[in-house]
């Protein structure tokens, strides 16, 4: 179990390893920038192609997971808002740009 720990790497960029914890995608190193007893923020190697499943493993103190399958999809630019993935904000409201309220020309 990882100890509790929180971890945020700034502008010195992300390591491999962090905290004990290693991440490995289809056998590359995962760059590691968030370790917490119940999340992981890795971001995945560029070298790993997309449109398929890759297998992810990580290891703590020496000990690894099964590897898990996960599906690579092409880039979505876009933010996540809770637990909605979306494209843009408005910047006046804070609230989810959509067809019923759309954004005007010239809004920030």
């Amino acid at each position: 179990m990882v100890e509790e720990c929180l971890t945020y790497v700034g502008t010195e960029g992300a390591p491999t390893t962090l905290d004990g914890v290693t991440v490995s995608v289809n056998g590359t190193p995962a760059y590691i920038s968030y370790v917490s007893p119940r999340q992981l923020n890795v971001e995945i190697p560029d070298t790993v192609s997309t449109g398929g499943p890759v297998g992810v493993v990580v290891s703590y103190q020496g000990q690894s997971s099964i590897a898990a399958s996960l599906m690579i999809n092409p880039l979505q630019p876009g933010l996540l808002k809770g637990t909605q993935f979306v494209v843009a904000i408005h910047g006046a409201t804070g609230t989810l740009v959509n067809a019923a309220d759309p954004a005007a020309s010239g809004e920030r």
